[in-house]
């Protein structure tokens, strides 16, 4: 009887991870679709909005998708490696002045990492765009990510209702 009582918790317990595994896949693969839905929604935004030539296009996107790469990369290392984030205002106060220190620090840090990605960003845009298409960009660039935070802000308020 109690190895029948073992084999049973340990099924369901297998089972409650296999389904647990399951649902986090589907998750991550619906967030990947959602995140290349966006990359191409953009793509096709900033090449109607910027009328690339196919000589700029070519020495655009190569350019382009670097840089948004290594931005990508840098903010997803400051977001595993720096918990300030969940923090609530009753536990930053609770932390010592070295261990605060150390967080703003590391945000300083990768703020300046990102000014410098965009700085290299900037001086080889010079050179496959001219400067006013680059003007374009970031002015598009920006009015992108502005109406698609307005899109999940409306979607979110609809499903709310």
């Amino acid at each position: 009887m109690k190895n029948i009582k073992t084999v049973l918790i340990l099924s369901l317990l297998m089972i409650s991870v296999n389904v647990n595994a399951q649902m986090h896949g589907r998750n991550r693969r619906n967030l990947q679709k959602g995140k290349q839905r966006i990359e191409s929604l953009k793509i096709a935004y900033l090449t109607e909005k910027l009328m690339l030539t196919t000589e700029e296009a070519q020495n655009f996107w190569p350019v382009y998708n670097k840089y948004e790469k290594l931005r990508n990369k840098e903010s997803k290392e400051f977001r595993e490696n720096c918990f300030f984030n969940n923090l609530d205002d009753d536990s930053i106060n609770k932390l010592s002045d070295k261990e605060a220190s150390i967080l703003v620090d590391k945000f300083v840090i990768h703020s300046q990492k990102m000014l410098d990605i965009n700085k290299m960003y900037h001086k080889e845009l010079k050179t496959v765009l001219p400067v006013k298409k680059i003007l374009l960009l970031y002015k598009y660039d920006r009015e992108f990510k502005r109406k698609l935070l307005e899109r999940i802000r409306d979607n979110r308020n609809k499903r709310n209702m």
